[in-house]
């Protein structure tokens, strides 16, 4: 389903008979990526545009696609290797390469890649040697790592500011959910909310207007 942000009716977006979840625009607003499977099977990335849809990831066992600012790329994470990793995805002529290891390589566990505003860097989740799943980035141009947290709970769903100097994420921390900021430079890791009870999963995202 969509809805305008300012409110309105809510429209059908597709109805395919399969189980639909992660949807995310293109910049340019023409396509959504997604991951879906169908009852019995595991989740692999589509692409609609217009009125139809193509599955576009190699493999199933897919999720959390984000696409780049130029429209042409769709980063998600998969353990279809049986590793969980980061892959990158052309979707213009269907060449895919798996993100280099990170930080804490050896554990093999990588999700939820978010873009950067300028298209040169990924902000994603990584499982440390303590098995909490801290706030890494990767810059697809020096390819080289940055991390960015050390908490001692696990980050979900981590997504940069609009000027890309500060990501906010969510943190699971004995069964509570709360949403968080931190500098890219691992300074000023701050709550943003108290929730004080259980909670959903739940994506962090800013406004334009990001402090």
């Amino acid at each position: 389903y969509s809805v305008s942000s300012s409110g309105g009716s809510i429209s059908l977006v597709l109805s395919n008979g399969m189980y639909n979840a992660d949807p995310a625009y293109s910049y340019d607003g023409t396509r959504i990526a997604y991951a879906a499977c169908w009852m019995a099977g595991y989740e692999e990335i589509y692409v609609k545009s217009g009125s139809g849809y193509e599955k576009v990831s190699s493999g199933d066992r897919s999720a959390g696609p984000s696409w780049s600012p130029n429209n042409n790329l769709v980063a998600y994470y998969s353990d279809k290797n049986g590793d969980c990793d980061i892959f990158i995805l052309n979707v213009q002529t269907g060449a895919e390469y798996k993100m280099l290891g990170g930080p804490y390589s050896s554990t093999l566990d990588e999700k939820y890649p978010s873009w950067s505003p300028d298209g040169t860097k990924i902000v994603y989740t990584e499982k440390d040697l303590s098995g909490d799943y801290q706030v890494c980035e990767f810059n697809l141009q020096s390819e080289t790592y940055l991390k960015i947290t050390n908490n001692s709970f696990s980050s979900e769903y981590p997504s940069y500011s609009p000027d890309g100097t500060w990501v906010v994420y969510n943190d699971i921390w004995n069964n509570h959910k709360d949403l968080w900021k931190v500098k890219i430079d691992g300074t000023e890791n701050i709550p943003i909310t108290n929730n004080g009870y259980n909670s959903y999963s739940f994506t962090a995202s800013c406004s334009p207007v990001f402090k």
